[in-house]
């Protein structure tokens, strides 16, 4: 069941945004080049999961709930990012919570849980959060893929389009992902509905996005051969600042010796 979890919450950090055109005055290649531009930066990234699922067994609507906040800074020319998670999943009137610091070097991300360093791979379902520029490596990634109206608003553009699952899955084409997807018992994802809205400032800069997916996952039980449907809900939205500005990134002390986290997870 944990296992079955961690697949399906995973599906909520594939997100990103659209394409866009230039009867406004905004061109796609301001927008790469502003993208591209990116070496530095502060973000805040609020998340939630919301996956049901009727359950035969206790007769009941089973509601797993799951928030994230993150607050991050990322240092592109030296691949280093660091930040604090705070995450509170609700499943069957018990919460438990985790609040945990966090470090990436590009190829590892560690937390620290009690006063020590535990690390993980960044192709992990948990460490999708603790890295939060991705962001906008999505944008310039879907640029390509779709058009969309851009709106003048105070203080830049503005536009919102209508992204499916599979849009964004290949958009991002995490291998990590497509794994996931090969599981045997996950049948099929279909988007009920979802859309992405971004915020970019004058120059092209992206600064504000929120995506949204309302999914139905068909999955197999491996002992029934059944296959029932749960319903999942995702939102997104991360304000990035100081962008380019002034952030400094050091390297932990105690990070040569962090054993992997999965001793603590079991």
């Amino acid at each position: 069941m944990r296992r079955l979890l961690a697949v399906l919450l995973i599906l909520g950090v594939v997100m990103a945004a659209g394409c866009i055109g230039d009867s406004v005055g905004l061109t796609k290649e301001k927008v790469l080049n502003a993208i591209n531009s990116i070496e530095r930066g502060e973000y805040t990234t609020n998340a939630s999961v919301v996956l049901r699922a009727v359950s035969d067994e206790l007769n009941r609507t089973i509601t797993i709930e799951e928030y994230i906040h993150v607050t991050g800074a990322f240092d592109n020319r030296r691949n280093l990012e660091k930040g604090h998670i705070d995450v509170r999943v609700k499943y069957l009137g018990i919460e438990t919570k985790i609040s945990w610091p966090y470090f990436t070097n590009g190829s590892n991300v560690y937390f620290n849980v009690e006063g020590k360093w535990y690390s993980m791979p960044l192709d992990n379902e948990l460490t999708e959060f603790a890295n939060g520029s991705l962001n906008v490596d999505f944008i310039e990634k879907l640029l390509s893929k779709k058009n969309v109206e851009m709106k003048r608003v105070e203080g830049g553009y503005y536009f919102k389009t209508n992204v499916t699952f599979e849009e964004i899955l290949n958009a991002t084409g995490r291998e990590f992902i497509n794994t996931i997807l090969k599981d045997e018992n996950v049948m099929n994802i279909t988007t009920e509905s979802g859309y992405v809205e971004v915020k970019i400032r004058g120059d092209g800069m992206p600064y504000w996005i929120h995506e949204y997916l309302n999914l139905i996952v068909s999955i197999r039980d491996p002992l029934e051969g059944d296959t029932d449907n749960m319903y999942l809900t995702i939102n997104e939205t991360t304000e990035l600042r100081n962008i380019n500005g002034d952030v400094m990134i050091t390297v932990p002390k105690g990070i040569e010796e962090a054993k992997p986290l999965d001793e603590i997870l079991g």
